[in-house]
């Protein structure tokens, strides 16, 4: 997550109003309730899943994304473009990856060695590898983070759902496409940028956000019909739809992307696909550990 840099326009704002959360759960082991902002049982320690997971498995949530599914599938027809938003929905099912965009000298790192871990801004400045943004950036990152996520928000790594494996230019030199296997079972995602989201849908001061705009993995091809099916003719091409999918403006407030939800870190061998990043100007020294980097990271493939 970053802030946008600018001014954005608010999106509409869910038509029925409705926030679902979920305060507790039961543990599958000795019953006990857990927090919906923890992941292991306080009594048995049992992993019951990463609580974004969680969150956005529930039945309302998953209910109203169906719905708001269907009214842009519905919408589509009428222009003629079901065919090709039926094929677009079955392509980001199959064949969509969670990339993380990096600094080239975080790339380097991770490839120097594949016990190397990614750390988030919350890590990096709590152990002091790196200093925080300014005081209003740091504190309205905070907000926007603990509104959606609670007290778990230090342990979520942001990237894009994307169908080329790349990210956007605006944050970061190289893209890093995660394997599925090593995410998929702890990865949530949200309908845009969470700066936007929270700023639309006003879910600061502990209210949630409203239900249909957040995903998992199974279902991620449903908030990316939710989001853009509306928008499908016949004459939309499969030459778009990454395009679409993830769309990378002048700056960060007109870029617009669904925003991928990690939680936890992940290593180099998580990691599938690196790439330099598409559209990024970059130093002389990013180009240089870029290039070490796709390097080091071929041989560890081979």
């Amino acid at each position: 997550m970053a802030k946008p840099k600018g001014n954005r326009s608010a999106e509409p704002k869910a038509s029925s109003g409705v926030s679902w959360s979920i305060a507790s759960v039961k543990c599958h082991r000795c019953a006990s309730d857990v927090p919906v902002t923890l992941r292991y049982c306080p009594t048995c320690r049992m992993d019951i899943g990463a609580p974004n997971v969680r969150e956005c498995s529930s039945q309302p949530e998953q209910k109203a994304l169906h719905e708001r599914a269907a009214r842009a599938a519905r919408l589509a027809e009428r222009k003629g473009g079901s065919h090709n938003l039926n094929c677009f929905s079955d392509y980001v099912e199959k064949r969509s990856t969670v990339t993380v965009s990096m600094p080239a000298s975080i790339a380097r790192f991770m490839t120097s060695d594949p016990k190397s871990i990614y750390r988030n801004y919350e890590a990096l400045v709590g152990s002091g590898l790196r200093h925080p943004a300014t005081a209003e950036h740091d504190r309205e990152r905070h907000a926007v983070a603990g509104s959606l996520f609670g007290f778990y928000q230090a342990q979520i790594i942001y990237g894009v759902l994307s169908l080329s494996g790349a990210g956007l230019p605006s944050y970061g030199d190289v893209s890093c496409s995660l394997r599925s296997v090593a995410i998929e079972d702890r990865v949530s995602f949200l309908e845009t940028n969470s700066f936007a989201f929270v700023a639309a849908h006003n879910t600061g001061r502990g209210s949630s956000p409203p239900a249909g705009f957040r995903s998992v993995w199974g279902n991620r091809h449903e908030l990316a019909v939710a989001k853009h099916g509306a928008s499908f003719t016949k004459d939309t091409n499969s030459g778009t739809w990454q395009q679409i999918l993830v769309s990378s403006g002048q700056d960060r407030s007109s870029d617009d992307f669904i925003e991928a939800h990690i939680f936890d870190s992940f290593d180099g061998m998580a990691i599938e696909q690196m790439i330099a990043t598409p559209g990024r100007r970059r130093s002389r020294d990013a180009d240089t550990d870029i290039r070490l980097a796709l390097e080091q990271f071929a041989r560890l493939r081979s």
